[in-house]
């Protein structure tokens, strides 16, 4: 639950980084200063005059003036404050009907012709400004109907360029194998459904299916392979297939690309058996581009051959029932002949091999669990979550991430949702996250709990967030749910909206979970005021609105995490119009925000 305008200050929260970079100053600030720095030079060129004027007064004139003046010094008093306070009412006049409409006019032109094409500019301002927005918006209606037409025509090449990226996707992604695509550097750029199913947990709460259970590692894109299989055994892999395709002439690589595999086994989180086939993926010149790791369910597969074979011996042995059945049946029809204990008996064993027939009959007809391969369906717009091959083309990682563009860094996008609004005496009750990587957001790759606060939440808390006290009860502490959320956000950037409260709600359970968050954050809420410096309001909705953008489950962790992905993801076009690139940037941008200043 992050406060959309923060009054509390208790305690001082600072982020957990070094702010760097520029920043243009504030057009209100700035127009203020002009006015400051204009009456300071309009006074000292006054004094001068003045000075000089009086220079000229012979000693009684100028007692003469003096006397005047304190005999009429109310009315002298008077004009000056009359005259300052005009100046002043007519300088705000000028600032909000006129240097602000201006700012705002061309942050929100800007916004129209890069992320929100149906935005329309509302000012309220001197009759020439809104006669400008008025045009402005005329244009734009035109611009949309045009932008339509353009995005129509390139979705439609987009996705049949794309076809084939995703008749693969949907064939890989109904292999009964586990598969596992890699850049050299071992970041995840493909997985299917089975690899999921067999090397990680995501279990749904079986009290709300919304949340999820904590267990398990996390596999998704741009993740690396290590958090998930021993690094120390992919190293190993990519060594000896390494060492095998260096022994290799030109000729034989080429015959032999696909078999120089390395093979190694692991115990999956359910205790099953992984055989891991590692496959190199080479380029033009016969060099490692990265590689993929096939998965067999080794525990599955005797499994399975164990069912086959007991169907077959129930094979066997109902076909020597049947024999049995049959003579006894034979028997039955000639018992006039036999005595009254002889046919009880043939009876009795005719009733069991009926009884045995019929148990053989359902075990047989219960489902084997025989792999098959399902109808597969080709996706006809967006691309699947399971995959992004343009991960490919990625920087690797280096030192100083804050030099790296905004589009090439991996973001965890997160909000909580707490008791109440003070970080000292409140406690976190649940935790949302999604992930952006590759400048593309991940819906599917979602961290979602709630968490046991160990004490009552408040009912103004719940007509905000509706999480009800008996939804908290059996969930894990917050010892847990933070060692989780910091495994599914290490080694990315945390974006929150208003960040610093959540942080803090975070930072002040240092001394109980043992855990800290050290890596850079970004702050929505900063960088809306970066761009849209004219707007007095910067809440989700109000940004959600100027954007464009809908807001599903507002006031739910999960929500708002995606919301703000959202957002964040519209920012960095406009962050780049005002040569914003880098995460460096961004923070130093931040940095310079009235907001900045807000401490817990």
């Amino acid at each position: 639950m992050t406060p959309s305008h923060p009054s509390r200050q208790p305690v001082q929260y600072s982020a957990p980084v070094v702010y760097s970079g520029t920043h243009p100053v504030n057009s209100h600030k700035k127009f203020w200063l002009f006015v400051a720095l204009s009456a300071t030079i309009t006074a000292a060129a006054f004094i001068a005059l003045a000075s000089l004027f009086w220079s000229q007064f012979t000693p009684d004139e100028q007692h003469q003036l003096i006397e005047m003046v304190h005999r009429h010094m109310v009315y002298v008093v008077a004009i000056i404050v009359m005259f300052i306070g005009g100046w002043i009412v007519w300088l705000d006049a000028v600032l909000y009907t006129y240097v602000l409409p201006t700012v705002q006019v061309a942050d929100e032109t800007l916004m129209i012709y890069t992320v929100n094409p149906s935005h329309r500019i509302k000012i309220d301002a001197s009759k020439d400004m809104n006669r400008l927005a008025a045009l402005i918006n005329e244009g734009a209606e035109r611009y949309e109907a045009l932008f339509a037409g353009v995005e129509d025509k390139i979705r439609q090449a987009r996705q049949e360029v794309e076809q084939d990226k995703n008749v693969l996707a949907a064939i890989v992604g109904q292999l009964p194998e586990g598969i596992i695509i890699c850049n050299p550097s071992g970041s995840i750029l493909l997985f299917n459904k089975k690899a999921q199913e067999v090397l990680t947990l995501r279990e749904k709460s079986c009290d709300n299916p919304n949340f999820e259970k904590l267990s398990g590692p996390f596999l998704g894109l741009g993740r690396n392979i290590s958090s998930i299989i021993d690094p120390a055994q992919i190293d190993r892999a990519v060594t000896e297939i390494s060492g095998k395709l260096n022994g290799l002439s030109d000729r034989q690589a080429d015959v032999l690309a696909g078999h120089p595999v390395s093979f190694f086994s692991i115990t999956g989180p359910m205790g099953n058996l992984l055989s891991i086939e590692m496959v190199p993926i080479l380029d033009h010149r016969q060099k490692l581009a990265g590689f993929i790791l096939i998965i067999h369910d080794l525990t599955q597969a005797c499994t399975l051959e164990a069912r086959r074979m007991v169907m077959q011996v129930l094979s066997g042995f109902q076909h020597g029932l049947d024999e049995i059945w049959s003579s006894v049946e034979t028997l039955l029809a000639h018992s006039q002949s036999t005595t009254f204990h002889q046919t009880q008996v043939l009876k009795l064993i005719y009733d069991h091999t009926c009884r045995m027939k019929e148990l053989i009959r359902i075990s047989s007809s219960e489902p084997a669990d025989f792999q098959t391969i399902s109808p597969i369906t080709l996706l006809d717009s967006s691309r699947p979550e399971f995959y992004d091959f343009d991960l490919f083309n990625r920087p690797e990682a280096s030192p100083d991430l804050q030099e790296y563009f905004l589009t090439n860094i991996t973001y965890t996008v997160f909000d909580t949702e707490t008791t109440g609004l003070d970080p000292r005496t409140d406690e976190i009750i649940s935790i949302g996250a999604v992930r952006i990587v590759n400048n593309r957001l991940l819906r599917d790759d979602v961290f979602n709990t709630l968490v046991d606060p160990k004490r009552d939440v408040g009912v103004e808390s719940i007509k905000v967030h509706g999480i009800q006290p008996e939804m908290l009860q059996g969930q894990p502490p917050i010892e847990v749910a933070l060692s989780y959320f910091k495994r599914f956000s290490e080694n990315t950037v945390l974006i929150g909206h208003n960040a610093a409260f959540d942080m803090r709600m975070i930072q002040i359970k240092e001394p109980v979970t043992g855990i800290r968050f050290t890596q850079p954050v970004l702050d929505t809420m900063f960088l809306s005021a970066v761009l849209h410096p004219a707007h007095r309001y910067h809440s989700l909705e109000a940004i959600a609105e100027r954007l464009g953008l809908c807001i599903k489950g507002r006031h739910t962790a999960v929500g708002d995490a995606t919301a703000t992905a959202e957002i964040f993801l519209k920012f960095v076009p406009l962050l780049a119009r005002k040569n914003i690139l880098t995460l460096k940037d961004a923070i130093l941008a931040s940095q310079k925000t009235d907001y900045a200043r807000i401490r817990y």
